[in-house]
């Protein structure tokens, strides 16, 4: 009876632990893929982005990047490669 009752409690530990290790991993990359989505830094800081004017600007189903001066970037960039051009 001992035997028994110490693989079912042995059992019951081992399936908590893996529940609580998948619920963690699912939270990380959630995070992961939202950083990745927002190639933009939040409205605030929009005017740094004419310190990085070759950075490619993504907004294929970003509508952040289109809220927060993604046409600004298009602009500051296309500034830059005319006065490349120019020089």
């Amino acid at each position: 009876m001992e035997m028994l009752k110490q693989k079912k409690k042995k059992k019951k530990k081992k399936k908590k632990k893996k529940k609580k290790k998948k619920k963690k991993k699912k939270k990380k990359k959630k995070k992961m893929k939202k950083n990745m989505h927002y190639s933009l830094p939040p409205p605030k800081a929009v005017s740094r982005l004419h310190i990085f004017p070759s950075r490619p600007i993504h907004t294929k189903g970003n509508f952040r990047a289109l809220q927060h001066g993604c046409l600004l970037g298009v602009q500051i960039l296309t500034f830059y490669k005319f006065q490349e051009e120019e020089e």
